[in-house]
């Protein structure tokens, strides 16, 4: 992670219609917070999220701070870091802690706020409510450890995070791919810290990868971009543990950008930051060609901002006639609306895609898909019984953490199932219905 950072901070049928526009940065004066956030000045970074409410969080690490952009006002605050680099300790007010390099930001679905504090090595957690910080994973310091226990013992490196619908947290840790379940404990899902390429259809706990920004989708299926000469976006079934390339070549050429209309596989690109939506859509930062590009669920590939030249210009005019300056992350808003970290440009910048779509009235609504099923007991000692809601089971799958299958059914029945549990060891488990619905279950 740390070693990504210092290298991009020293680096130099179409969607037609969408206005992009400056949401923060640009400004020539100070840092500009209790202002406009279009006044404002940021640093250059990678670190950007936005919550369900569209309230924008920057890491902006040249600045030792991460700062909120607010949905309704457009008023830029720091909400965490001092502004001099260092570590003077938790369950203190954020803006009074110190940071050391705060390089990437993810909000999980309470809206609470968290930081990769890069050069501290932990990830810390602002309290939504509060506002208080909190150490939720690493030690402080540096290395791989501590798997299979709490993850605020474990020594970690830092990375990009990502959640996903079940609670869990996803870190791009030094060549693996981490996760911190909702009890806390740490585990290695991807990766054996060895740099290289991904091999298509590996076994993610066994694979040599290269991580830069990773994401998820509402299925709990992992998604990262690979650097450096990968430059390639790989999928870690969350059932399976398998990996397999969704866009980005197997030639290892990212640029020049091959086009549009082309399945994402075939196309030469040079992705960092990425992110799904709720339907699937995969959208990529690709930073050597200087565009955004989405990748929907047929697999096709096209420009939705950015015009391929380096440089600035196009705000208020459509997105894909704009010049950005190596894009290096994105985010989404509840409405669909694509936020982009315009690195050179220290700028987030906006493609808006529903104009009619009010965040302030709308309803937060569930990123898990519609439940067709009720689990119990949970936890379970002996037996797990599912019971169809809405539509018939048509197949069972568990499996552990590792991602390795533990139990298969595949049958159509409307009737209640009751599945013997009693030899499973201790743990969590992962239940997938009807290669739909995925839920979490305890085995005591």
């Amino acid at each position: 992670m740390k070693n990504l950072f210092l290298i991009l901070l020293f680096l130099p049928v179409f969607a037609k219609g969408q206005i992009i526009t400056t949401v923060a940065g640009g400004g020539t004066g100070g840092l500009g917070d209790g202002g406009l956030a279009t006044a404002a000045t940021i640093g250059y970074t990678g670190g950007l999220a936005v919550d369900r409410s569209g309230n924008i969080y920057i890491a902006d690490a040249n600045n030792q701070r991460v700062r909120k952009v607010d949905a309704t006002t457009g008023i830029i605050t720091t909400i965490a870091g001092t502004g001099t680099p260092g570590y003077n300790g938790d369950n203190i007010a954020a803006t009074t802690a110190k940071l050391n390099l705060p390089a990437a930001v993810s909000v999980d679905t309470f809206g609470n706020l968290y930081i990769t504090d890069d050069n501290n090595y932990r990830i810390r957690k602002v309290d939504v409510n509060t506002g208080i910080i909190t150490t939720f994973a690493g030690n402080g310091i540096f290395g791989h450890s501590g798997d299979d226990s709490l993850a605020t013992n474990a020594k970690i490196t830092g990375g990009f995070t990502a959640w996903d619908a079940f609670g869990n947290m996803y870190i791009g840790d030094n060549y693996r791919i981490r996760k911190v379940d909702a009890s806390g404990i740490i585990t290695t899902v991807a990766g054996t810290g060895l740099d290289s390429c991904v091999v298509d259809s590996a076994v993610a706990i066994t694979a040599n990868i290269n991580d830069g920004v990773i994401s998820t989708d509402r299925f709990g299926n992992v998604y990262f971009s690979s650097i450096d000469s990968c430059v390639t976006i790989h999928k870690i079934n969350f059932t399976t543990g398998i990996i397999s390339r969704v866009a980005g070549t197997n030639d290892h050429i990212g640029i020049p950008y091959s086009g549009d209309g082309l399945l994402a596989t075939s196309c030469h690109i040079y992705p960092i930051g990425v992110i799904v939506d709720d339907t699937g859509n995969l959208y990529i930062a690709d930073y050597e060609n200087q565009r955004i590009e989405k990748v929907d669920t047929t697999g096709t590939i096209y420009t939705i901002a950015g015009n391929g030249v380096n440089g600035f210009g196009g705000d208020n005019g459509l997105a894909t006639a704009a010049k950005i300056s190596y894009p290096e992350n994105v985010a989404l808003d509840p409405c669909g609306n694509v936020y982009i970290m315009d690195f050179n440009n220290k700028r987030v910048r906006k493609v808006t895609f529903d104009t009619s779509c009010n965040l302030s009235t709308l309803k937060s609504t569930s990123i898990l898909p519609e439940s067709t099923i009720t689990i119990f007991p949970n936890p379970a000692t002996t037996s797990l019984t599912i019971q169809p809601t809405a539509q018939p089971i048509t197949e069972i799958i568990i499996t552990n953490l590792l991602g390795q299958t533990i139990y298969t059914q595949q049958q159509t029945t409307t009737q209640q199932q009751t599945i013997d549990v009693s030899t499973f060891p201790t743990g969590i488990y992962f239940i997938k219905i009807n290669s739909t619905e995925v839920r979490k279950f305890v085995k005591e």
